[in-house]
């Protein structure tokens, strides 16, 4: 029994990372999924159904799908590596997790869409609008202006307010909905906005002064 590391690309429910922003951790006690745009992820034995190999492009597109019991997280998790993915799942094995998760109806994750509808058509007739008005009124199509700013920040407030409980997590996500589910998509939308932010401010400033 022994822990055991590897560097691969993944998926986790609408995000796709490629190699090498994943990495698997896998212990006797703990089976753990990270990186920077997916976050973190842990399962225990019991959280865990099957590890099967998957895969539809010949060595790049080889990898494991993670079949699990979790309602806080994305219902489709893929590991996705260079090698066999076969010979992943024997070295899974090597270091002792025990799969003993089984399927119930009370920790099957919940389906359908993970989000409010009416606080995605919300967000898109406002990011729509900022934009809109700031190319057409004010005359900044081409460039970044005012309104762009809010319209990024506001997509990062949004992003960043969904994954922490409170109004916003409430108000976005769809009733019997974890954030764990779309956790990695607000944490890439967090951070592109965050980048985009930053860098049309510093262009907006050097433009005007």
């Amino acid at each position: 029994m022994s822990t055991f590391t590897q560097t691969g690309g993944g998926q986790l429910g609408w995000v796709h990372a490629s190699w090498p922003l994943v990495k698997l951790s896998v212990s006797p006690d703990v089976f753990r999924l990270s990186g920077l745009i997916v976050g973190t992820y842990e399962f225990q034995p019991e959280d865990i159904i099957a590890i099967e190999p998957c895969g539809f492009i010949p060595i790049i597109g080889h990898g494991i799908r993670i079949v699990h019991s979790r309602a806080d997280s994305p219902s489709k998790i893929i590991f996705w590596c260079l090698g066999n993915p076969e010979k992943l799942v024997h070295r899974i094995q090597d270091t002792g997790f025990p799969i003993s998760g089984t399927p119930s109806p009370i920790s099957t994750p919940a389906r359908g869409f993970p989000l409010n509808w009416r606080a995605v058509v919300l967000l898109v007739v406002l990011w729509n609008v900022l934009l809109l008005t700031d190319w057409f009124v004010i005359g900044t199509l081409g460039r970044p202006g005012p309104l762009t700013l809010v319209a990024l920040l506001l997509v990062f407030v949004v992003s960043h307010g969904t994954k922490s409980p409170g109004k916003i997590q409430a108000f976005v996500l769809a009733k019997d909905h974890s954030i764990g589910e779309v956790r990695p998509l607000f944490s890439l939308l967090e951070l592109i906005s965050g980048i985009m932010f930053v860098t049309f401010a510093l262009v907006e400033l050097t433009t005007t002064f």
